[in-house]
């Protein structure tokens, strides 16, 4: 496709980029004429057209057109032939002989033709007006090169009264939801829109109208995130022939690279496939085959684009920074969207459009990386009539609207950390070598009260963190590594107890330690890093529901010096979590966070840390917005030191109570 502004510029775009694909249509000895020109073959033969947007089909031609014959889609589903074809191409000396196709609808090509008979090849009012277009009087019948149609796509009646999975009707409301749907109220016809911060559970939505849509060209991304699934499952990078396909799809929006890889994937049921691998519940392809076709939802788009957004098992970085880099890069005539509101050229972006029987459909989809945060964002069209024009201005309105508001996306984290009881003040549990769980109940003056037992079966494990309100319910959760090397997400209950485990990920036990870090990417999720033997630091975000993804390498090198790592609130007004260090000598030192890695904070490094067997920092104790510490040493002897405004840590009291039973304290 081209700029949805110039319609006929799109499909002689389309045209040009198809020339090439169509099938032959071979003359036959027997039809030549008396001038010698061959007439095209009056026996029924298919051949297969490219439309605009929206695919492949076949067209069934029985007959010579210009002596009645007739032209059928075979099995196209939705979609019809209207009009009569057209042609373009040039004539035995070469001179220009074009006419358009008639019909209100989608634009094809497909079908060459070679040195035949222009008025035995269309139809006689449409041969009429090629003829005309030729200087060669003596030969101008003889023509070589394409058929153009028009098809139609009709309304399908359960398509637009179709739900949505289960998963899509839980969507959370907009914090300025108000604002989203006094807009879109305003504007004609439906309008779906979701949007995501990478990392986060959270698919904000709004819906007036139909929750589902015709993707159009959309569908390319997926089409392309597919094809890297495919070459990542092949042990394998992109091939020099997919990339050769996926610039111009994304790019430029061609229809016949698009056609090529989603032939190559297995067509609908292929792509299907890795949609299931990619969470995308409400995406479902047609029964005819027409990749432009395919149905889904505004936060199926977001799921989609949070695979390319952020580290997620599924595609790996070098892929996902080429696909964002193709469409940070589309041409002029196709930026626009999603685009409207962030600096020019900051955001990720594919848009489609359709026009059917029952008005247009026009769709963007992006992910924005300009400013905190960052988020994808799906605006999903259709009006009838509607035009191309009205739609774009209509989800370039919400667009502007996302980006104004965007910072209400990631609320503030709001839970204390380490608060278990939900009263506001930090607590401290801890395991002790009979397997018990108890927790002790935090003042918010730096003391801590006597302990309670809160569950039994707690032996064994490898280690114990707090990493603050992982699902937002107003109290700190628990993560534990078992000895099998099992990291487990602990949601706590409304009576401060841990509840129902879940298995999150497996092969932790390698790490040497793990620290819980509130928001190193500022997408409003916590963090966890991790340090492997080698003394790498890798990061991963623990999602709202408690799923965790990521384990990108974190830069700076400080993991090699300080093998233990505990993780802090902000230190240095930044809005990213740091770190604790401390070295196998016993030095301390405060470990800043950057964009991606570690580097050294302000804070003068301490010593004497290696006479300490736990050393933990359960969150806030003393109430001084810094978080504190909790150390034991070999005797048991339980002291809390108190965070400083330069990151460091300042000796603040002993608590009186002995830490010799427990193995772990979080």
């Amino acid at each position: 496709m081209s700029a949805p502004t110039n319609p006929t510029a799109r499909r002689a775009l389309a045209l040009g980029a198809a020339l090439t694909a169509g099938a032959i249509v071979a003359a036959t000895p027997a039809s030549a004429t008396t001038s010698g020109v061959q007439a095209a073959t009056p026996e029924a033969r298919s051949i297969t057209i490219l439309c605009d947007g929206l695919g492949e089909d076949t067209v069934e031609i029985s007959g010579a057109l210009g002596a009645g014959g007739t032209a059928r889609v075979v099995d196209g589903g939705l979609v019809s032939l209207v009009g009569e074809p057209g042609f373009r191409g040039t004539d035995a000396r070469g001179a220009k002989v074009e006419v358009p196709a008639t019909g209100k609808g989608i634009s094809c090509t497909g079908g060459r033709l070679r040195s035949v008979d222009l008025q035995q090849a269309l139809p006689p009012g449409q041969a009429a007006k090629a003829l005309g277009t030729s200087a060669a009087t003596d030969i101008r019948t003889e023509v070589t090169g394409e058929y153009t149609w028009t098809v139609a796509v009709a309304d399908d009646p359960t398509a637009r009264t179709t739900a949505p999975s289960a998963t899509d009707l839980t969507a959370a409301s907009f914090p300025f939801a108000s604002k989203i749907q006094s807009y879109v109220n305003s504007r004609p016809g439906d309008v779906t829109v979701a949007v995501k911060v990478p990392g986060r559970s959270t698919i904000y939505a709004s819906t007036k109208g139909s929750w589902t849509n015709y993707t159009a060209s959309i569908v390319k991304v997926d089409i392309m995130v597919a094809t890297m699934m495919r070459a990542q499952d092949q042990g394998r990078a992109l091939s020099e022939w997919e990339k050769s396909k996926m610039v111009p799809m994304i790019r430029y929006s061609d229809n016949a690279a698009t056609t090529e890889l989603w032939n190559a994937l297995g067509q609908g049921s292929g792509l299907s496939s890795y949609n299931k691998r990619l969470g995308l519940t409400s995406t479902t392809m047609d029964s005819a085959g027409h990749w432009g076709l395919t149905r889904t939802t505004a936060s199926d788009q977001v799921r989609l684009m949070e695979h390319l957004a952020r580290w997620t098992g599924k595609v790996n970085a070098t892929n996902r920074s080429y696909g964002l880099s193709l469409m940070r890069s589309v041409a002029s005539d196709q930026d626009w969207g999603v685009t409207a509101g962030p600096p020019a050229g900051t955001v990720a972006v594919k848009n489609g459009w359709l026009p059917r029987t029952t008005g247009w459909h026009v769709n963007s989809i992006g992910l924005s990386t300009y400013s905190t945060p960052d988020y994808s964002i799906a605006v999903l069209t259709q009006d009838n009539p509607g035009s191309e024009a009205g739609q774009m201005t209509t989800i370039e309105g919400v667009s502007r609207i996302v980006w104004g508001n965007r910072a209400a996306l990631v609320p503030p984290m709001t839970t204390v950390k380490g608060d278990l009881s939900g009263d506001g003040r930090a607590d401290m549990v801890g395991i002790s070598s009979g397997g018990y769980l108890y927790r002790w109940s935090g003042d918010g003056s730096g003391g801590l009260g006597s302990r309670a037992t809160l569950a039994s079966g707690w032996g064994g494990k490898k280690w114990l963190g707090s990493p603050g309100d992982v699902n937002k319910d107003g109290r700190s959760d628990l993560l534990t590594v078992e000895s099998n090397g099992l990291l487990r997400f602990h949601p706590t209950t409304s009576t401060g107890k841990p509840g129902t485990y879940r298995t999150i990920a497996t092969g932790w036990g390698d790490f040497t330690d793990i620290a819980t870090v509130p928001d190193i990417d500022r997408n409003g999720s916590i963090d966890l890093v991790a340090r492997t033997s080698g003394g790498g630091l890798r990061r991963y975000s623990l999602a709202t529901d408690g799923t965790i993804s990521g384990g990108a390498w974190l830069s700076g090198g400080v993991g090699t010096y300080y093998s233990r790592i505990e993780g802090v609130q902000d230190v240095n007004g930044d809005g990213r979590g740091d770190l604790i260090g401390f070295s196998t000598s016993g030095k301390m030192r405060s470990l800043v966070a950057t964009s991606g890695g570690f580097t050294y904070g302000d804070a003068a490094a301490t010593s004497g840390w290696q006479y300490k067997r736990i050393v933990t920092s359960p969150g806030e104790l003393t109430g001084n917005a810094r978080d504190d510490l909790i150390a034991v040493s070999s005797d048991g002897t339980v002291t809390r030191y108190d965070g400083t405004d330069a990151g460091g840590l300042a000796y603040g009291a002993k608590l009186g109570f002995s830490a010799s039973p427990f193995t772990h304290l979080a």
